[in-house]
């Protein structure tokens, strides 16, 4: 795990304090998928930690739970094709689940979330898939990296007004030239300032809506953008 210099980021607590995992298995565009997850996600809430955090920058622990929209991203990477060894980042990872679908297509991918418990158990799930050793990176979005990628992964992202100008800034400073953004979104009620932001930066997107459909294991509606430079 490699660290960042961040505007915030959250320590890193024991796997006694989360109280036990849980072993998913999915199937998402004809590959299984094996996750490692917080049993009880909500157990974070009691911890001295996060509530140290949310003083500090409403930080919450997100990340513990694997949100609808990571599996619609995670579908739709399966589903296109990519330059193999292209370089992939998935910005507030979580879990992981997108980019492990990136790195089933042969994409060389960094994950990256601000708290580094989350970053553990992407290394853990990248190895339960098959992946020995990945590149996980200590990162909030607001201080973007010095590098450029073909490809970046985000789900679940604008959930709070004040992400949406520092996520665009990001994509703006990290996508290469003739790079894509894959953006899931849950409908949440940014979504028109977040095609604002884009389009003032200079990009442009082809929006493609994701119907609620229990039988594909679609829990809620959502967007997914598939987001290029002008």
């Amino acid at each position: 795990m490699t660290k960042h210099k961040n505007v915030y980021e959250m320590p890193a607590v024991s796997d006694q304090v989360i109280g036990g995992t849980l072993v998913e298995s999915l199937t998402l565009g004809g590959h299984s998928i094996t996750l490692v997850r917080p049993k009880s996600p909500e157990k974070l809430l009691d911890l001295g930690e996060v509530e140290s955090a949310y003083n500090q920058d409403e930080y919450m622990p997100y990340w513990a739970t694997l949100w609808p929209v990571a599996r619609y991203l995670a579908e739709e990477v399966l589903s296109l094709e990519w330059p193999a060894g292209g370089k992939a980042i998935e910005l507030g990872c979580g879990l992981g689940l997108p980019g492990i679908a990136g790195l089933i297509k042969g994409m060389d991918v960094t994950f990256t979330d601000y708290d580094a418990t989350a970053l553990r158990f992407v290394e853990e799930n990248a190895k339960s898939n098959g992946f020995g050793s990945v590149r996980t990176l200590l990162l909030d979005w607001r201080t973007p990296l010095p590098e450029t990628f073909d490809l970046i992964l985000a789900s679940d992202v604008i959930y709070e007004q004040r992400n949406v100008a520092p996520l665009v800034a990001s994509f703006t400073a990290m996508l290469a030239a003739q790079g894509t953004i894959i953006l899931a979104d849950q409908n949440r009620p940014h979504a028109a300032e977040l095609r604002d932001e884009l389009s003032k930066a200079g990009f442009a997107w082809i929006a493609k809506s994701i119907p609620v459909d229990p039988s594909q294991g679609r829990e809620v509606s959502g967007t997914l953008y598939q987001i290029t430079r002008v």
